[in-house]
C-alpha cells in the first residue's frame, strides 16, 4: 500500500493513460494500451470559414507554387492570428492538402494531442507492407520510423 493505494490499483489507473508509464503499466497488468482517440469534428461551415481565411489562401497559393518557406511563414503567421479552437480546424485544412508535417506541426502548436488520425496518418501503406514483407522488418517499427523521421 501507499497511500492507500495498493500497486495493483496504481498500475490500473496508469494504465488509463496514453502515455509511456501508461503503456508500461498495461504492459504489467497485461491489458491493451488506452490510445485515447478524440478525432475534431468539423461540419460543412467550419471548413468553408478555415479554406476561406485569406492567409492560408495565401499559403495554399505558396505551397501550389513551389515556395515552401513562403508558405511555411504565411501559414504560421496566420495560426497566431486566428482563434484557438479555428487551430485544430487548421490542422484538418493542412492533412487535407496531404501537408502531414504541417499538420502534425499546428496538432502541436494548439496543444491537442488526442487526433491520432492526424498525428500518425498511416500513408503509403502499399510501399510499407511491400518492405515489412521483403525485409521481415515488423509493419509498426517501419512505420514508425517514417514517423519518426520524416513525419510522413
Amino acid at each position: 500500500d501507499y497511500m492507500g493505494q495498493t500497486s495493483q490499483g496504481i498500475y490500473a489507473s496508469l494504465a488509463e493513460n496514453r502515455s509511456f508509464h501508461g503503456f508500461l503499466s498495461a504492459i504489467k497488468l497485461q491489458k491493451p494500451f488506452a490510445l485515447v482517440d478524440r478525432p475534431v469534428v468539423m461540419d460543412k461551415l467550419q471548413w468553408a470559414h478555415i479554406e476561406s481565411t485569406p492567409g492560408f489562401m495565401r499559403a495554399r497559393e505558396f505551397f501550389l507554387t513551389g515556395n515552401k518557406a513562403a508558405a511555411h511563414q504565411e501559414w504560421f503567421f496566420t495560426l497566431k492570428r486566428i482563434p484557438e479552437e479555428e487551430v485544430l480546424h487548421a490542422a484538418h485544412l493542412a492533412s487535407k492538402w496531404d501537408n502531414h508535417l504541417l499538420a502534425i506541426q499546428t496538432m502541436s502548436a494548439a496543444q491537442y494531442y488526442d487526433d491520432l488520425s492526424l498525428r500518425f496518418p498511416i500513408k503509403f501503406e502499399a510501399f510499407i507492407d511491400k518492405a515489412a514483407s521483403e525485409t521481415g522488418v515488423d509493419k509498426r517499427f517501419i512505420i514508425s520510423i517514417i514517423r519518426q523521421e520524416s513525419a510522413f
